[in-house]
């Protein structure tokens, strides 16, 4: 290990070596304990992130599409207001995401099982599926939709004529959306999240080539970490079988 002029440590051929050795063993090692699911089956366990200030009417009323409301990603693309955007991989990010800013509330997460035949992709994972496919790029060109916006924007709006790609979407990116509610019975069961070691645990980038490497990792997340301390700090058992 050799001391750099900034005052940080540089680590030398074998130290970079080792560490990236480490590093494939653990992915490797996360790969077969969690690997990709079958998502064809008729009912499947997703994940949801939200915050304690909608806690409560969640557990009474069920999961629901924000309908008028103001959604998270008013700075980016507008989600579907019909919709309920479900992960296998995200769920603790997307908790974090839900929090206003200056609010006191901290981050939830659910485990819900849905029935297949009202799961969508999401519309990001077609935009980066797409993206270089030499039909689509032609096609978006021809009605001017040739930007990452206006090609979400479309798929958002279209993803009715897309709906068998929900396993792909699962898949290769970890998203997927629900069309209408999903009811109390529904969640199985919900953890709340420590705030202080949430972002040691996920700040992802969410794309088709960090999923290829990270997945199992954020699959991982979602089955375990995230219900164990620290991140945990409370799993509350809701629906038993």
């Amino acid at each position: 290990m050799i001391l750099n002029i900034t005052g940080g440590l540089r680590m030398n051929k074998k130290e970079l070596k080792k560490v990236a050795d480490n590093f494939a063993m653990e992915r490797e090692q996360e790969q077969l304990e969690y690997p990709v699911e079958d998502y064809s089956a008729d009912k499947v366990i997703l994940y949801h992130g939200t915050n304690t200030d909608n806690l409560d009417k969640i557990l009474e009323d069920g999961l629901c599409p924000r309908g008028n409301n103001k959604g998270n990603w008013e700075h980016t693309i507008r989600s579907r207001n019909d919709m309920v955007y479900l992960t296998n991989s995200y769920a603790v990010y997307f908790a974090m995401c839900s929090i206003p800013e200056d609010s006191k509330a901290s981050p939830v997460v659910l485990e819900v099982e849905v029935d297949t035949k009202s799961l969508y992709p999401d519309e990001d994972f077609m935009e980066q599926a797409t993206r270089n496919n030499a039909m689509w790029q032609d096609y978006f060109m021809s009605i001017g939709h040739e930007d990452m916006t206006a090609r979400t924007e479309y798929f958002r709006d279209n993803i009715s004529e897309f709906q068998d790609d929900y396993t792909n979407s699962l898949k290769y990116l970890g998203n997927a959306c629900y069309l209408g509610e999903i009811k109390p019975e529904s969640i199985k069961r919900y953890s709340f999240l420590d705030v202080g070691k949430v972002w040691e645990h996920s700040d992802p980038t969410i794309t088709l080539m960090n999923y290829k490497i990270l997945g199992s990792k954020y699959r991982k997340l979602s089955k375990k970490t995230m219900w164990e301390k620290p991140l945990s700090i409370n799993e509350v058992i809701f629906n038993k079988e």
